[in-house]
């Protein structure tokens, strides 16, 4: 999965215990800009896909909450 964030869900769940219909929220790198990292449920992201539809909030100019991460700097 190219855009499930592996530093940020360390601590959350791991690409392989999870399934596409989870309600569990976690933290995904956005296709469209690699510095945009959103927090949204698998079963959500999934549907969004399915769709070719934008999933990032950020891209999508959504207000959100914000919550704190680890910055990937490369």
């Amino acid at each position: 999965m190219n855009e499930w964030d592996y530093l940020n869900n360390f601590l959350i769940a791991s690409p392989n215990e999870i399934t596409e219909l989870s309600n569990m929220s976690v933290w995904w790198i956005c296709q469209e800009n690699p510095d945009h990292r959103y927090k949204i449920q698998v079963k959500e992201r999934m549907a969004y896909r399915k769709r070719n539809k934008r999933a990032c909030s950020i891209c999508k100019d959504l207000r959100r909450k914000q919550e704190h991460f680890v910055r990937l700097k490369m």
